[in-house]
């Protein structure tokens, strides 16, 4: 590819593109309850650049999501965001919080997260090594900011693909309000599923002190069925969940120069299994090394697990915010601290019992289903915690210098604690039943002690901790050149100090060649430029073009056997990897180069906006499996080019008043260009990519009587095909495109909020991606048909 030569054809063509927009069309009512007029699109107003400022003025691909809007449009999750958002895609983990988010194409399983996420002001994001992104409920929130491209001069080195921000409402200092609401709806293939919630906002002084507290707790119903070796249902609606959220905030601003803000949000997500099933090409080619030998019925939403597979996961998010008014500049100090807990229960048969039977076990002793068919649960249990201090400096919001500026300090302390523990407590009755012999006997053929029993039980254990401390400065400043062209630049320098432990039991069998400990340690030096340029051709248009940096941290690559006999040598020689897997990843950067046109017509009625890009990545750390024994490991998979662009066009006629048309789309490709790994090859799209995304929405808002209104909504969105693996003969190489067709139908007065919502309402059962589980491919698909109701009540 001649990169030179694409960019700047790229660039030459992109000014008649536009950026993907600010709001998005598949909110029911959203624009219509925050503009001045029913035939006006809003007036948006941002904090991406750690400043209030109109969304059309910031040189920067942005959409924002009303909270008010993603209640109606019932957006649970990440599955339901990226249909929302054009460019935002995720890899299924299969159940709450096991998600992993990308932005542009900027996709990886491994490392530290590409998107980094924010509550608030507080960073929540962790790393794809131990788990999924965490994912907030979406209650009491005033706005949800994606911003797209590498923001790692203000957010940091999880900034690479973009940064995702949840944003509370803030307590009320002048009135007491509050709402009640319920939700009950129906699954298709399920059950009932329901949502309560409710939140009050009382002022403790008038003006100066004010208290928000509110809650919400909820059950989906399952509509993955289990099935027992005879191929009957054992139990139906696995996948149920339930879901609670307790909400805390408090303002004290005794004057106009100072505020004082303390949040504090704990949520709880209990999932009974994985929302994923087995296919007839998951059973064949689970993974790559032959048929799962327990993996008896398959079929849509049928799933034959020997193990209850659970979740329980756990967010406390907690921050401080002090903002002072110093005359010449805003001094804001945030103080945060976040907490999860993401304990899990997976079923291992397969890479454990059935593993042992079918790849290890000595020449005397054939296959057996009932040594294959031994359960075997993997005990996985993960807790993060990290501490962060910003101090920042700004501008005034309402200065009118030309020039406008933000710097600051941040550090962070985090630490991951990680277990996995897999014992297989009937292993050794069924091989003595099987073979009429001890387990024990075998132990020394595969590398073992002699006679010892204990090899088996548990056949693998790890445990892992992990500390982070980041330090950075970071500063960006905006220059008037002329009262409508703009020039930005700014700058992070960050250093980071990573240490790994990784702890090995040793005497089990999947221990073998594993050395007892391992500690890694890594130190990283980072800087992350960002350079902008816009230009105001009038009051509702501008241009703008982007060049900037992002930068993530390398890690430790896994602790692996090696040696003699070791279990994972089938896969080492596989794979191509003489000498065994690399001990480290490094980190990987990547350049943006962004331009885009933002273009309010017709007195707000009419937006044509959109955004073209070229990334050029470097070094990406890919997540590596290896089939047959189980383990994986991250490595530095080569070099990528990535380059599309987003469109939106949202128009509200004035000749049919409440009347709002709106279309999304963008395109996206992203394709290996170098590689130093022998599992991916140079052409190859990076993994779980859409290459095409589009969605039409019609909303409508028509007067009925008194204060009473209407709104109907629907929607349908499109997303394309992609690759889910590098390696052509898994399941999920191919992951298929897919529509889903959303409604709404309801009434609105000053109190009362009414309506029928439908998810899915034709009922797609496309599966689009087969995520790896323990290292069987399972089937995902959208959450078959909901129909439901809506009430709320306001005060």
């Amino acid at each position: 590819m001649q990169r030179g030569n694409f960019r700047r054809n790229l660039f030459l063509s992109v000014a008649s593109l536009a950026l993907s927009v600010p709001l998005s069309a598949n909110l029911p009512a959203a624009a219509a309850e925050t503009a001045s007029a029913a035939d006006q699109l809003p007036e948006l107003i941002v904090t991406a650049q750690k400043r209030s400022e109109d969304l059309g003025k910031v040189p920067a691909s942005i959409s924002v999501l009303s909270g008010e809007g993603m209640g109606s449009a019932a957006i649970n999750d990440f599955d339901d965001l990226s249909r929302a958002v054009p460019g935002l895609s995720f890899q299924s983990g299969g159940s709450e919080g096991a998600a992993n988010l990308q932005i542009r194409g900027v996709s990886s399983t491994a490392g530290d997260s590409t998107v980094s996420l924010y509550l608030n002001e507080t960073p929540i994001s962790v790393s794809a090594r131990f788990g999924g992104a965490s994912q907030p409920i979406p209650f009491d929130l005033a706005q949800v900011e994606i911003l797209r491209g590498p923001q790692g001069t203000l957010y940091g080195a999880s900034s690479l693909g973009g940064t995702l921000r949840y944003i509370q409402n803030r307590p009320d200092l002048d009135k007491v309000s509050g709402f009640v609401s319920g939700n009950v709806s129906a699954t298709d293939h399920g059950g009932l599923d329901y949502e309560d919630s409710a939140l009050i906002n009382i002022p403790l002084i008038q003006g100066q002190l004010a208290l928000r507290l509110g809650g919400l707790q909820g059950a989906d119903s399952g509509w993955i069925d289990n099935y027992d070796g005879n191929g009957n249902v054992a139990k139906k609606g696995v996948n149920s969940d339930l879901k609670k959220l307790l909400r805390l905030s408090v303002l004290y601003q005794p004057d106009e120069d100072l505020a004082i803000l303390a949040n504090t949000t704990y949520q709880r997500f209990d999932s009974n299994a994985a929302s994923t099933f087995y296919t007839a090409a998951g059973t064949a080619n689970s993974t790559g090394a032959g048929a799962a030998p327990y993996l008896v019925t398959s079929g849509l939403f049928k799933q034959s697990k020997l193990i209850q597979e659970w979740t329980h996961d756990s967010m406390l998010v907690s921050d401080l915010e002090i903002s002072r008014n110093l005359g010449f500049a805003d001094l804001t100090s945030v103080s945060s601290y976040f907490y999860r807990s993401d304990n899990q229960v997976f079923d291992g048969t397969y890479y454990n019992s059935g593993a042992l039977a079918y790849f290890y076990l000595p020449a005397q002793f054939p296959p057996a289903a009932a040594v294959a068919f031994s359960p075997s649960p993997v005990y996985q249990p993960v807790g993060w915690d990290s501490w962060s201090e910003e101090l920042r400096l700004a501008s005034p919001a309402d200065g009118q210098s030309p020039w406008k500026w933000v710097a600051g300090l941040y550090l962070s302390a985090g630490h991951v604690g990680y277990t996995q523990n897999d014992p297989d407590p009937s292993l050794a009755g069924n091989f003595l039943k099987t073979y009429g012999v001890p387990i024990s006997t075998i132990s020394a053929a595969l590398g073992g002690a002699p006679d010892d029993a204990a090899l088996f039980n548990p056949i693998y254990s790890n445990a892992q901790h992990e500390t982070t401390d980041q330090y950075a400065a970071f500063g960006q400043v905006t220059y008037d050149i002329l009262p409508s062209l703009h020039l930005s630049a700014g700058l992070r320098y960050s250093y980071a100090h990573e240490i790994n432990v990784a702890f090995n039991l040793q005497n089990s069998f999947f221990d073998i060649g594993l050395p007892g400990e391992v500690k890694s340690t890594i130190k990283s030096y980072s800087a992350t430029p960002r350079f902008s340029l816009s230009y105001d051709i009038d009051e509702g248009t501008s241009v703008y073009t982007t060049e900037a940096k992002g930068f993530r941290l390398g890690g430790p690559a896994g602790s692996l056997p090696s040696g003699p006999g070791n279990p994972c040598q089938p896969d080492y020689d596989a794979l191509g990897l003489t000498g065994g897997a690399p001990g480290a990843y490094g980190s990987d950067s990547l350049w943006s180069y962004e331009a885009g046109l933002k273009s309010t017509l017709a007195e707000r009625s009419l937006s044509i906006n959109g955004a073209g890009y070229y990334i050029d990545w470097s070094k990406l750390q890919q997540s590596v499996v290896l089939p047959s024994c189980g383990f994986a490991f991250t490595a530095n998979a080569g070099d990528a080019a990535i380059y599309g662009g987003e469109l939106e066009l949202l128009y509200a006629p004035k000749f049919i008043k409440g009347l709002k048309l709106g279309l999304t789309a963008s395109f996206n490709h992203a394709e290996i260009t170098k590689t130093t790994a022998p599992f991916a090859k140079v052409g190859q799209t990076v993994e779980d990519v859409p290459e095409r995304t589009a969605s039409v929405s019609i909303d409508y808002d028509f007067p009925i009587v008194g204060f009473w209104t209407g709104f109907a909504h629907v929607d349908y969105d499109f997303i394309g095909h992609a690759h889910g693996a590098f390696q052509t003969y898994l399941p999920n190489y191919e992951n298929a495109a897919y529509g889903v067709v959303n409604a709404q139908l309801g009434l609105n007065s000053d109190d009362w909020k009414a309506y029928l919502y439908a998810k899915n309402l034709l009922n797609d059962h496309t599966i689009f991606q087969q995520p790896t589980d323990a290292s069987v491919t399972e089937a995902y698909t959208v959450r078959p048909r909901v129909i439901g109701l809506s009430l709320k009540r306001s005060f």
